[in-house]
């Protein structure tokens, strides 16, 4: 179960008032690509502040030009493609177009409306 402990090293876990963890937040990182997921655009924010100081640190540059943003979140009952405002070092994430695709590592993702 992906609740279980061995994935909780995985990500972040946001936990609800009592305690409990409820919606996960992911940071990936492929060799030189990293992706954050959550189901909240702001705990996409706290990842990207994170994982930017960590850069930092490391004396790693993020190259915000080589960087995209894509969003999908529910509106009466329905799935929908959105453009997220995400932000590196006070720049804007480029955002993926409504209706085309992204590359992350090898694949490529496309947002399909499903009815």
């Amino acid at each position: 179960h992906i609740k279980s402990e061995k994935y909780t090293q995985l990500g972040f876990w946001k936990l609800n008032k009592t305690g409990i963890p409820c919606n996960p937040i992911h940071w990936f990182q492929f060799a030189d690509d990293a992706a954050v997921i959550s189901s909240q655009e702001n705990e996409n924010q706290i990842l990207l502040n994170r994982f930017t100081v960590r850069c930092q640190w490391a004396n790693m540059i993020i190259r915000v030009d080589k960087c995209s943003s894509f969003g999908i979140k529910k509106r009466s009952s329905k799935s929908i493609q959105y453009q997220p405002k995400l932000f590196v070092n006070n720049q804007l994430i480029p955002r993926i177009e409504l209706g085309e695709y992204f590359r992350l590592s090898w694949s490529l993702f496309r947002f399909q409306h499903v009815r």
